[in-house]
């Protein structure tokens, strides 16, 4: 039998966005209106660092409205079964 690898196949959070983090497929992250962002969070569609949220719909997907939480996201498409306490 052939080993098959998936490869990730769940949404990592990884809090918020930092300039100087690299991230993964499927990494989750908030820009922070803090950190001159939008309040939403995005979800890496490929491994990046320093590629602004927002600005390469090739890179980030906006996964959420500022005010939304990621957990809810989560759970409402599947990507998550759990409690939010486990998810953090």
């Amino acid at each position: 039998m052939a080993d098959t690898k998936l490869g990730k196949i769940g949404l990592t959070p990884k809090g918020a966005w930092n300039s100087t983090d690299s991230f993964e497929v499927l990494d989750i992250v908030l820009f922070a209106v803090a950190d001159g962002g939008d309040g939403c969070s995005y979800t890496a569609l490929k491994p990046n660092q320093g590629v602004t949220p927002g600005t390469d719909s090739t890179v980030w997907q906006q996964s959420s409205q500022a005010g939304q939480s990621i957990y809810d996201l989560a759970v409402k498409y599947h990507h998550f079964v759990g409690t939010e306490e486990e998810f953090e």
